[in-house]
């Protein structure tokens, strides 16, 4: 697997992510997937890309399997407050709650680039909710853009809420 994080960090486009595979087929290197890494989406939990950004991101997709790779992007399990996919995951009671009473649904949490201020939900994986909502956002990813594959990352327990709250029951001991 080739990733454009090891080569750009965040600083994608679809110029540079053609380039970086058409430079790493016009050496003889193998791979069998280019990852299109952080940065893809105009916000993260968008699962579309940043049509400023990937003018043609079909096509993009296209042109790599064309010279014989896979396509995966990557895909952390937050969804930003400020996006129509917080809305809708929060409609679709997709993310972890809190048992704090108090705390409004769903908490909004801090995560890696934010740090530590609450800028999204955090899906909830235990329940059906949460599976079927982002599955449905990411067959539609595979639908629309014909890609093969996806690199989950970023769900380190120490971004759940403090009293988080799942569809089903988790071990105390299994986060922080």
């Amino acid at each position: 697997i080739w990733t454009t994080w090891a080569a750009y960090k965040a600083k994608i486009d679809e110029e540079k992510v053609y380039e970086f595979a058409k430079q790493i087929h016009d050496r003889g290197y193998e791979a069998s997937y280019i990852e299109i890494d952080d940065m893809w989406t105009p916000k993260y939990g968008m699962l579309s890309f940043d049509e400023k950004k990937f003018p043609d991101a079909a096509g993009l997709v296209g042109k790599i399997k064309a010279m014989g790779y896979k396509v995966s992007l990557w895909i952390p399990p937050f969804v930003n407050f400020d996006t129509s996919a917080f809305n809708n995951g929060r409609k679709a009671k997709a993310f972890v709650g809190s048992k704090d009473e108090e705390v409004e649904y769903p908490p909004k949490i801090g995560w890696w680039t934010s740090a530590g201020l609450p800028i999204a939900g955090i899906i909830d994986f235990t329940g059906e909710a949460g599976w079927n909502w982002w599955s449905g956002e990411v067959k539609n990813i595979v639908d629309t853009y014909g890609v093969d594959g996806f690199k989950y990352d970023a769900g380190e327990t120490q971004f759940l809420p403090k009293d988080a709250l799942f569809a089903s029951p988790v071990p105390e001991n299994s986060y922080p």
